[in-house]
């Protein structure tokens, strides 16, 4: 047992530089999280120097409300395809804050998070420092998919730091 430990020791190491020399883009979701979803595509991130590529006159928006990063991942069952992006907004007042200027008042709140609201073809939520939406196409009602997506997502927790960049979510369901 004791010839074991200075291996350990050297494995523990290696795994934690390796954690705290890559860049964490493990924050959204696998598409497996829920049952008979497959990825479409490369994941996705975007920072403050780039989002304008990807929300091409919305970034503003974020920007208003301390955003640090965005990971994404769209996933598909079918003809259905869920476009999922979590957004790192540096706190939870932050993150809260976006998701009150994004929601439609005329709707009532759905209980994921710290604050969500679920329409017909979209979710989004507030959890800690991060702002959830999941948008669905093609038109169609995909509120009972969505819902199922919002509890697997919405009980997924942040990690604990490994480094600067490090925190992400995994799934505890």
């Amino acid at each position: 047992m004791l010839k074991l430990l200075p291996s350990l020791g050297i494995a523990l190491g290696l795994l934690a530089f390796v954690l705290a020399a890559a860049e964490d883009r493990a924050v959204a979701p696998s598409c497996s999280l829920v049952p008979g979803w497959t990825q479409d595509g490369q994941p996705r991130y975007y920072t403050t120097d780039n989002l304008y590529e990807y929300m091409d006159g919305n970034s503003e928006g974020y920007f208003s409300y301390n955003f640090q990063n965005m990971h994404g991942i769209t996933c598909k069952q079918g003809e259905t395809t869920f476009v999922i992006d979590i957004s790192d907004m540096g706190d939870a007042d932050n993150a809260f804050g976006w998701f009150s200027a994004t929601r439609d008042l005329r709707q009532f709140a759905y209980p994921v998070g710290t604050g969500g609201q679920i329409v017909p073809r979209r979710l989004i939520f507030a959890k800690g420092k991060y702002y959830v939406e999941i948008a669905a196409n093609p038109e169609g009602d995909f509120t009972a998919p969505l819902k199922q997506w919002g509890g697997r997502v919405g009980k997924a927790r942040p990690r604990q730091r490994v480094s600067a960049r490090g925190a992400g979510m995994v799934s505890h369901g």
